[in-house]
């Protein structure tokens, strides 16, 4: 594609379209919801809360629990109103920054846990 037909017709990548759609905001959410990154990142906190504070009061503050109490569409109505998409994705994308790495913390600091790991849970 010469320099002229880019100029003239730029590429539209997909991803921007299918960004913002019910399942996908429905999705990213979920992503969110079923990490507990979130627990330690008060914006993400505030995120789940301004979907519906009051039902996040009730189910002591359950994100799982809460996306369940919405549809796709309602959840991408309740963001549009309360302007959450840019909230979202930019949890969603910090959230995958912090599990994407192949280099953690532990792999650099701790290499003896490499020959020897530890699990931990939490409930």
């Amino acid at each position: 594609m010469s320099r002229t037909e880019m100029m003239i017709e730029p590429e539209v990548h997909s991803s921007t379209l299918t960004e913002l759609t019910p399942d996908t905001l429905y999705e990213k959410c979920m992503s969110l919801a079923r990490n507990l990154w979130w627990t330690w990142h008060p914006e993400v906190i505030n995120l789940f809360r301004d979907l519906d504070p009051i039902r996040w009061r009730q189910l002591d503050h359950n994100p799982i629990a809460l996306l369940r109490e919405f549809t796709p569409e309602r959840l991408a109505a309740r963001a549009l109103e309360m302007t959450l998409h840019s909230r979202i994705n930019y949890a969603f994308r910090r959230l995958k920054e912090y599990v994407g790495p192949r280099t953690t913390w532990g792999s650099t600091h701790a290499g003896v846990l490499g020959a020897k790991p530890v699990a931990y849970f939490s409930a």
